[in-house]
C-alpha cells in the first residue's frame, strides 16, 4: 500500500518519525507500478503449461529451427523480452529500486 502524509503532518513530526516517513514515501516513489510483474509471470506461466516447456526452451528451440514461431509464441518472447527489460531497467522504466537508507 502507498503512503499518504500530508506536508502540515509531516512538519508536526518528530525527527526520527519524520525519517523514518521520508524513507517510507522515497521508496514508495520508487516502486513499479503495482502487479505488473505479477501479470507478466502468470502469462508467462500459462504459456509455458499450454505447451509443455519452459521459456528458455521454447526460445532455445526457436533460435535452433525446431519450432515455427507463430503469433501467439512470438508474443511469448515479448512477454520474456518485456520482463527481462523490466527486470534490469533503470528505475524510471520500471526497472529495479535502489533501497533507500536513512541517513
Amino acid at each position: 500500500m502507498k503512503t499518504n502524509v500530508l506536508d502540515r503532518d509531516l512538519r508536526r513530526m518528530a525527527p526520527a518519525e519524520r525519517e523514518r516517513a521520508i524513507a517510507k514515501l522515497a521508496a514508495d516513489a520508487f516502486d513499479r507500478p503495482n502487479g505488473e510483474m505479477v501479470a507478466l509471470d502468470a502469462q508467462i506461466a500459462r504459456l509455458e503449461k499450454q505447451h509443455g516447456k519452459t521459456s528458455a526452451q521454447m526460445r532455445a528451440d526457436l533460435e535452433a529451427g525446431r519450432v515455427t514461431e507463430t503469433m501467439e509464441i512470438c508474443e511469448w518472447m515479448q512477454l520474456l523480452e518485456i520482463k527481462e527489460h523490466l527486470a534490469g531497467a533503470p528505475r524510471e522504466l520500471g526497472g529495479p529500486v535502489p533501497r533507500v537508507r536513512p541517513p
